[in-house]
């Protein structure tokens, strides 16, 4: 995972970013990580142990229970239980050492809950929706087959193309797919090229493997 801790604080809370000054707040956590996968994105950060500011104030405990206390409380609480991929790790910043939870859709028609509640992000704010409305969402979500990360990947890999100016004929291609949404042909295209550029992103194994099948 190659983004920065800091440059996700400097970031701020946004619909992807989440600060919590505790690991105590389970249930608030959980909300976040709903809101976050039935977002079109389908991704976002909760960072534990940082003011609403961006402050790391940092976590005391015993670190290995914390991680596993959260996990249990997520796999148990955030349904449904396989339609995302989850990390957990300790970081340390400014000599504090922080939790970081990074939570993906693995697909993009999943409809996620807490105790038969349903939430989305707007800003830096989550909030519960009908399921009708959410449904709504997600059908309008299925046009495209994959997920908005994946999306910025292949944008990225167009910029970097066109920046370059040596391959135009590559960058052309990449501008029609991206614009006729043929994704999975792009993959295959340039699947050497996505293999380095996905180690830039903030992305678990797990979820860098399920994008890598995309190119086989």
């Amino acid at each position: 995972m190659e983004t920065s801790i800091e440059e996700l604080i400097c970031t701020g809370e946004t619909e992807t970013i989440e600060f919590k000054e505790s690991a105590n707040c389970k249930k608030e956590i959980l909300t976040s990580l709903v809101a976050f996968l039935n977002n079109d994105r389908g991704e976002g950060f909760v960072l534990l142990g940082i003011t609403d500011q961006g402050i790391p104030i940092g976590l005391v405990g015993n670190f290995d229970k914390l991680q596993k206390t959260l996990r249990q409380f997520i796999d148990q609480y955030l349904c449904p239980q396989n339609g995302f991929s989850l990390s957990i790790n300790v970081k340390t910043i400014q000599n504090k050492k922080i939790i970081v939870l990074y939570v993906s859709r693995l697909n993009n028609w999943g409809k996620f809950h807490y105790g038969g509640n349903f939430y989305i992000r707007k800003g830096t704010e989550n909030v519960k929706v009908h399921e009708v409305a959410l449904n709504q969402k997600i059908d309008k979500r299925k046009m495209n087959r994959y997920t908005a990360l994946e999306m910025d990947i292949l944008k990225e890999l167009y910029n970097q193309e066109q920046g370059r100016g040596i391959f135009p004929q590559r960058a052309s291609e990449l501008q029609n797919i991206l614009e006729d949404g043929l994704i999975q042909q792009s993959f295959k295209k340039f699947g050497n090229s996505l293999n380095l550029h996905m180690t830039e992103y903030f992305i678990p194994e797990e979820r860098r493997i399920d994008v890598e099948k995309l190119i086989i």
